[in-house]
């Protein structure tokens, strides 16, 4: 999904009603992500595809239907 975009830094997903994400759909921005904003969603569990990224600083979940 996002090919080519590989120095992208930060990224808002917020207030998408998204429940789930590839596994790999941030493949091509492990090493660049910073900043992600997955916020006010529908999230129950958490996104698989967060463990690829490597570089990230800043994750917001906020808001979600997680369980710990």
């Amino acid at each position: 999904v996002f090919n080519y975009v590989n120095k992208l830094e930060k990224l808002s997903l917020s207030h998408n009603r998204l429940s789930e994400l590839h596994k790999k759909v941030f493949m091509d921005l492990s090493k660049s992500l910073k900043n992600i904003d997955l916020s006010f969603n529908e999230f129950h569990n958490f996104p698989h595809a967060l463990e690829f990224l490597s570089s990230v600083e800043e994750l917001n979940l906020q808001n979600n239907k997680l369980k710990v």
